[in-house]
């Protein structure tokens, strides 16, 4: 898996994966405080936020990533998958004392659906 670049704490950064494959195993709405029965997280458009579980296999690796993304639907994605304006970032705690990464996107469709794509909900036509 390689990253083009890696945004600063808040910020995420445009990614590109090179020559992996992506399997969604999981999509669950992205709760408030992580528990299933919480209120799901909406983005400043309100549109419900949901975090799909995945694994991202290379020739090399392979390795496990959560991927947020806004959909007012939940997204019926399993299998292989793409991602439209998969981004990275980096988060840390208020004491500084712990940290990590963060993949969101702008939307996700099956790795064969090259003529539509979701963004925010809302389902758009790629075909020119």
């Amino acid at each position: 898996m390689a990253i083009n670049q890696l945004g600063s704490s808040g910020a995420a950064a445009p990614v590109t994966l090179v020559r992996s494959t992506i399997q969604c195993m999981t999509v669950s709405s992205k709760t408030i405080d992580g528990k299933p029965s919480s209120q799901q997280k909406c983005n400043s458009a309100k549109v419900p936020l949901w975090k799909l579980n995945c694994l991202v296999q290379t020739d090399e690796e392979v390795a496990f990533m959560s991927v947020t993304v806004p959909s007012a639907i939940k997204p019926a994605v399993n299998g292989p998958i793409q991602f439209d304006g998969l981004r990275v970032g980096f988060w840390h705690s208020d004491t500084g004392n712990k940290g990590g990464l963060y993949w969101v996107a702008d939307g996700v469709h099956a790795a064969d659906a090259t003529s539509t794509t979701r963004r925010g909900g809302v389902m758009q036509d790629d075909r020119q």
